[in-house]
């Protein structure tokens, strides 16, 4: 094994990049700000990075309906089934099954991928009515959450504007994904039907202004204008991007000494070593644990001071995402409030939220909570509600 050197100089790019990644309040409040502007210009002309794309959700439930509701889920590598039983009393109780999305189906063809959504609520239904004896015939209304650019012409026809997040299936662009969805549901002879697309949908990954976003030469490289937002503030690449700052640090300033090998440290701070660190690293003791995992994985001998140095950049890019992504909701309640004076400034308001990466790190979860409280003051609650987007979708199911 390779023991690192103690007297390393890393610190010169981890103190540039704590530099670049800095969110004071000012920052946080300027992205805000241009944020607005550009949901304004999204709405009014159709020419901004945020699309701001309708979703004719007209109504919502009130919280004393009774029965049980559906929903599908679309938003990345899984896709998701439940079930959402209401008692009239406002509580709520989710079963459901989720299933991850293989990448020849991400990248495949119409019938691939709705084929294969088919194939997975065929299943859940099967379960379901053998577990509450549910005829295999009852009829169904289905909410269907599709989390994609789509421009929307009612609450229940919309059509492919284009794909993201690692999707690219040709055959599907400018078509109707609702009834691409019905088509796959047919051929599977399901007596359920999809009533509804939930888009509420800014789709602020998009949003771009390099003027106040804190930007760093590794997001220039890892992304282009279009989607640059997102990828600073998303679970999914905050471990690609730690790799490359460290993998900068290893090759040029001998963070891990010499045998570290670079397809590994590629891959290193990848789920769920990304996850074990960054929360080890803020825990008494934790750095032993972090120690244990760099050598697991690199084969080094590490000293306090490197294992510092792999939190500390942990930590800078974790920070900054959860404070961008907490100025994108002060952006969204601010344009509320400009729309309805008084509907959010000094009321009580909840934002529900969801992902495996507020879930997962208590730390950013006090990040973004932080932000929020600081420009918006303390009447603005945050709360974590696994499967927002999906329980969202099954109580509006069956709205008109």
């Amino acid at each position: 094994m390779a023991d690192s050197s103690s007297s390393i100089s890393e610190k010169s790019i981890l103190e540039n990049l704590q530099t670049d990644c800095a969110t004071p309040l000012n920052v946080l409040g300027n992205i805000a700000d241009s944020m607005i502007a550009q949901m304004k210009d999204g709405l009014d002309h159709g020419g901004s990075d945020l699309q701001m794309l309708l979703s004719y959700v007209n109504s919502l439930r009130t919280g004393q309906e009774k029965g049980l509701f559906y929903a599908l889920d679309l938003g990345g590598t899984n896709f998701r089934v439940l079930r959402v039983q209401l008692d009239g009393e406002g509580n709520v109780v989710v079963e459901k099954n989720s299933w991850e999305i293989p990448e020849d189906r991400r990248t495949g063809t119409q019938e691939g991928l709705f084929g294969f959504i088919a194939s997975g609520l065929a299943e859940f239904i099967v379960e379901e009515c053998e577990k509450y004896k549910i005829p295999l015939d009852t009829k169904r209304e289905i909410g269907f959450t599709f989390s994609f650019p789509t421009n929307q012409t009612s609450i229940n026809e919309g059509t492919l504007i284009e794909w993201t997040k690692g999707f690219n299936i040709s055959d599907t662009i400018g078509k109707d994904v609702v009834a691409c969805l019905k088509e796959a549901i047919v051929v599977k002879q399901l007596d359920m039907f999809s009533v509804t697309v939930l888009i509420i949908n800014t789709e602020w990954g998009a949003f771009f202004d390099q003027g106040v976003l804190p930007l760093t030469e590794f997001d220039q490289h890892l992304s282009t204008d279009s989607d640059i937002y997102e990828k600073m503030i998303s679970g999914k690449y905050l471990g690609v991007l730690v790799s490359k700052i460290l993998l900068k640090m290893a090759e040029s300033e001998n963070l891990f000494g010499k045998y570290y090998t670079a397809p590994v440290l590629r891959q290193i701070l990848l789920n769920p070593s990304f996850t074990y660190i960054f929360n080890c690293g803020h825990s008494s003791g934790g750095l032993e644990t972090v120690g244990l995992i760099l050598n697991e994985r690199l084969k080094v001998e590490t000293s306090l001071d490197v294992r510092r140095t792999v939190v500390n950049v942990i930590d800078t890019i974790v920070k900054r995402a959860a404070r961008l992504a907490g100025a994108g909701i002060v952006a969204i309640l601010k344009k509320m409030e400009q729309d309805t004076p008084g509907l959010i400034y000094e009321k009580r308001t909840v934002v529900a939220i969801d992902g495996s990466l507020y879930e997962q790190y208590q730390q950013y979860q006090l990040y973004l909570k932080e932000v929020v409280t600081e420009l918006l003051g303390p009447f603005v609650f945050i709360k974590q509600f696994p499967d927002a987007s999906g329980v969202g979708a099954a109580l509006l199911s069956g709205i008109e």
